[in-house]
């Protein structure tokens, strides 16, 4: 479970990668590549954060 959970968080972050770098490529302000960075890392957090949480649920268990 854990490993699935590892696969979902690499290609959450290769998604906001690819989608900054798209934006950076086209006429995109640098607002919306903040937002997208922003976007990503807090994705990125929230991720981790889960992760944490479920692996010390499976330890109590």
């Amino acid at each position: 479970m854990r490993r699935k959970l590892n696969v979902v968080a690499f290609l959450v972050s290769i998604f906001a990668t690819l989608l900054s770098v798209y934006s950076m490529a086209g006429s995109v302000r640098s607002v919306d590549i903040i937002t997208l960075f922003f976007s990503g890392v807090i994705v990125g957090i929230t991720t981790l954060n889960f992760i944490k949480r479920k692996k010390t649920s499976d330890t109590k268990e």
